[in-house]
């Protein structure tokens, strides 16, 4: 299992957020949580979200989430090289789609970008005349895990330890 946390930052509105997202692998199948904190869609923190996949011969894997009430369908692939996709369709509310594009997670960094496109024309109060959509960032580190921790504690003690008995 490997967990990740960071921030997303939408660079259009100036609005940003906490991000983090674990995931667990059993044979073939994946189970993904993510869970967004401040304004997501313009509204509130919606919750974790938990999303399922699978992994193919090669190693790359797609996974996704139907009909959730803040973002709609989610289908993303995570290929084997570290490059990350991920669509969002018939999100609720006043947004038509959004796209995390040229997104790479390796074991211990994730970093992209994405688009979110607004319907046109987009529903009162939240039209912003001239804005079709906004663009950001999110970017999230590993947390070792505490197994990962205690080892390296119990390293850094035993070099203590072997400088002290020269």
């Amino acid at each position: 299992m490997a967990t990740y946390v960071g921030s997303w930052n939408n660079t259009t509105f100036g609005s940003s957020g906490s991000l983090s997202f674990s995931y667990e692998i059993a044979g073939t199948d994946v189970t993904a949580v993510m869970d967004l904190g401040g304004f997501v869609f313009g509204g509130p923190p919606p919750g974790p979200k938990t999303l399922s996949g699978t992994i193919d011969p090669d190693g790359n894997v797609t996974f996704g989430l139907t009909g959730d009430d803040v973002f709609g369908n989610i289908a993303g692939t995570f290929l084997a090289t570290g490059e990350l996709t991920v669509n969002m369709t018939d999100v609720p509310g006043f947004v038509r789609d959004a796209v995390v594009v040229g997104a790479l997670l390796d074991p211990s960094h994730f970093a992209g970008q994405y688009r979110v496109e607004f319907e046109t024309p987009t529903p009162e109060p939240e039209r912003i005349e001239g804005v079709d959509y906004a663009l950001g960032t999110v970017e999230a580190t590993v947390i070792p895990e505490p197994g990962t921790g205690a080892l390296l504690g119990l390293g850094w003690l035993l070099l203590l330890a072997r400088r002290r008995l020269r």
